[in-house]
């Protein structure tokens, strides 16, 4: 009861956000690299193949849902999203983009399971960009979950929003500010907005892979605003588009071939099953 509670929030929370989401995120000049990004990591793994069944969790308006629909024509694409007001953005988009090959339901994960069941449903690829499975109480589940919906040989990328976001913590200890330099170290991190409280997860890259590892092997893992600036930071896209900005970005690069990737604001995860 507890949990449905929590997702009645989420929904809320996020039926919201879709007023003015898309607008929003077309003026991100950072969100638009970094999902950028996702996708290329995400389709490095499909160059000799073609997923034939695709799964998102957490799709939004359908950014990416109208992407790799166009991307994989021959593909299925299913779509869930906990908040009514997103799905029905995702649905007029992919109607307006004359998109046919795919299939955008509310539900979360776990109800989306009985769907997968009945129709004997497997992914190819399974994916979550921008931290959607942060708003997940019991991750260890859903790492259940996504091995049962998992082929053989699929793929599954999840983004979460980092538990050590190091130049966060140095920032505001630098600005005199303790309470805020420790608001991702706590159980329940609020989100972004200092406006709209939404507790959610922050989870480490160790936290991360003992929850997956019983049922994946990540092969890849990657950070995102170790350095370069986060995407909620108005200063920060002003220098996302300078020469310093792409310095900051290319130096990130060089920096997730070390410890640091594990403490960006993001971190990517690449996972292929074990269990099957």
């Amino acid at each position: 009861m507890k949990n449905q509670q929590y997702y009645e929030e989420v929904a809320k929370y996020y039926d919201t956000d879709a007023q003015n989401y898309e607008d929003r995120y077309r003026a991100n000049s950072i969100l638009n690299l970094i999902r950028h990004d996702f996708r290329k990591t995400t389709e490095s793994f499909f160059k000799n193949k073609t997923p034939q069944n695709i799964l998102e969790i957490g799709c939004g308006p359908g950014i990416d849902v109208i992407y790799f629909s166009k991307r994989y024509p021959h593909a299925t694409i299913y779509a869930i999203d906990v908040s009514p007001k997103m799905v029905e953005l995702a649905q007029k988009n992919v109607k307006k983009h004359a998109i046919e090959n795919a299939k955008i339901s509310v539900d979360t994960l776990s109800t989306f399971l009985s769907k997968a069941y009945t129709e004997n449903l497997q992914f190819d690829l399974i994916f979550s960009y921008f931290g959607a499975l942060n708003t997940e109480v019991n991750l260890t589940s859903i790492a259940n979950h996504l091995a049962v919906l998992s082929k053989k040989k699929s793929i599954t990328v999840l983004t979460f929003v980092n538990r050590w976001y190091l130049m966060d913590v140095i920032l505001h200890a630098l600005l005199l500010n303790p309470q805020k330099t420790l608001l991702r170290l706590k159980n329940h991190w609020r989100g972004y907005s200092p406006t709209k409280k939404l507790n959610s997860y922050t989870r480490s890259f160790r936290e991360i892979r003992k929850i997956f590892s019983k049922k994946f092997k990540i092969v890849l893992t990657k950070g995102y605003s170790i350095i370069f600036p986060p995407w909620y930071s108005n200063i920060g896209n002003k220098i996302a588009q300078s020469s310093l900005g792409r310095f900051l970005w290319h130096t990130d690069q060089f920096l997730n071939h070390s410890f640091f990737k594990y403490c960006g604001e993001y971190s990517l995860y690449a996972m292929k099953p074990t269990c099957r």
